[in-house]
Parts: C-alpha cells; structure tokens; sequence
C-alpha cells in the first residue's frame, strides 16, 4: 500500500516537472527583463508551488539524541571552512575546472553522527563563513534534505 503510494507520488511529482519544463521555457523568454536571481526564485517558487504532495521538512535524525545540544568538533568546522573558502575563491576567480570546487564527503561507522551532522551542516557553515557575500548567499540558500 505504502510503496504503491509512493509510486503515485512520483508519478505526479514527474507528471509536475514536465509542466514545469514548459514554464521553464516561458521563463527563458522573461530572462533580459529580469536579473538571473528573480528569475531562478521565481522558478523556485513556481515549482514549490505546484508540488501537490508537499511533506513538511524533517530532521534526518529521528532519536532522541536529535535534541541534544551538538557538539561542534574543531576538525569538522575546519573543514567546513576551508570547503568554503577554497569553493568562493574559485567561484570569484571564474573558475570552471571542477577540481576547483572542493565537495564535501562525510564517512563514518554507523551510529557515528553522519545525519546529524547533515541535519547542523546548514547552520555550521553559517558559523564557520567569514566572508560576507558568501555568508548572505548561504544565509538564503534553499537546503534540501533528501533521504533513500
């Protein structure tokens, strides 16, 4: 019952993405009255709106231990900070080599705070950022949280 529920879900949400790939085109039309920015939260806000099978967002961590107070450990918050750093002044240089842009990757026994910490990613690097540009663009970034 559940996955066949699931199925019907997906259907809509493809069914959806194709009206969407319609608008996008309506979209690219609208692009020399309207900067980059308005246009991709239009379409953000367009394809929000149109998803009928909308589920609040949730915690990828479902124990108790979700409440806890994180403990922010300095190796992950160096990390963070230099994925950051190292990914704006690429993006600042124009650089388009992808081995300039560093992705984050996290590991670790089971049990041993990978959701969680995926969960406090978001606000870890609000912490961590010093440059301000970059601090408003993570500050208002959309943070999708996606499970399999």
């Amino acid at each position: 019952d559940k996955e066949k529920q699931l199925r019907d879900e997906k259907k809509q949400l493809r069914d959806q993405m194709g009206r969407l790939q319609d608008e996008k085109k309506d979209l690219r039309v609208e692009k020399g009255r309207r900067s980059d920015n308005e246009i991709r939260n239009g379409a953000v806000a367009a394809l929000l709106s149109k998803i009928t099978c909308w589920r609040e967002p949730q915690l990828m961590t479902q124990t108790v231990g979700n409440v806890f107070l994180y403990q922010r450990s300095r190796e992950s918050l160096d990390s963070l900070k230099t994925l950051a750093d190292r990914h704006w002044a690429a993006r600042k240089a124009g650089s388009m080599d992808k081995g300039q842009h560093p992705l984050g990757l996290v590991l670790a026994a089971p049990g041993a705070g990978k959701s969680r910490f995926l969960d406090e990613a978001h606000t870890l690097m609000l912490d961590v950022v010093d440059n301000p540009e970059l601090h408003g663009r993570i500050r208002e970034a959309a943070v999708f949280k996606l499970t399999f």
